[in-house]
């Protein structure tokens, strides 16, 4: 009744088909950390901090991301005025936003 078998080893892989654009804490004071997520590897990725008209106030980040690597990005918002704002992440094929909200 004992297993006899030798051990073996399995490399799970998970891939997700979904863009992670993430801000925390959120509702925020003055500091915030920003991140992304990708699916796939990229050669140009831009994220940009906008307005609630869309205007741009800030650029992030520009350059490239590998697939399933999270980078992050400390924010310091103490040269912003408490309201709502947004991440805009834009990639080759996708375009996403995210409300993040100061409050002092």
């Amino acid at each position: 009744g004992a297993d006899q078998s030798l051990p073996q080893t399995f490399l799970i892989t998970v891939n997700s088909t979904n863009i992670n654009l993430f801000a925390y804490p959120n509702p925020f004071g003055k500091n915030t950390t920003f991140g992304f997520t990708l699916p796939a590897p990229e050669d140009r990725v831009v994220l940009d901090l906008n307005d609630m008209k869309g205007a741009l106030l800030q650029r992030i980040y520009v350059g490239k991301s590998e697939a399933n690597q999270t980078q992050k990005f400390a924010f310091d918002g103490s040269g912003f005025s408490p309201g709502i704002y947004f991440l805009r992440l834009v990639t080759s094929n996708n375009i996403k936003n995210f409300k993040i909200i100061m409050t002092e």
